[in-house]
């Protein structure tokens, strides 16, 4: 009567097992799904722009960049890209230096 009892132990817990084996591989082939179509070239450019969104650090100094460039640039066309007079070039470089200072100073109170 032990061995009836014993197989009836074993089959119910074999039964068992199999459906949880069953169940797991289900969640398995769910979670590559997922993984896959996280992994696709538009959802990964997606999950960028969204993080990009939502990150104020990374909007602060992508603003700071273009100001310091816009800057620059402006600056450059003032003084017609490649001072030749040395007081043209004194100024030039003067200039440039505090806007770049005021900038860098100020970057916190830029808008965000």
């Amino acid at each position: 009567m032990k061995t009836t009892n014993q197989n009836d132990v074993l089959t119910e817990r074999i039964t068992y097992l199999k459906s949880r084996q069953a169940h797991e591989l289900q969640l398995l082939k769910q979670q590559y799904d997922i993984t896959l179509n996280n992994l696709k070239p538009i959802n990964l450019i997606k999950s960028t722009f969204q993080e990009f969104k939502s990150s104020k650090e990374l909007k602060s100094n992508l603003i700071n960049g273009a100001v310091g460039i816009g800057t620059n640039f402006l600056l450059s066309k003032v003084m017609f890209l490649s001072p030749k007079n040395p007081l043209k070039n004194i100024l030039y470089n003067g200039i440039r230096y505090v806007a770049n200072n005021f900038t860098r100073k100020n970057q916190k109170t830029l808008p965000q």
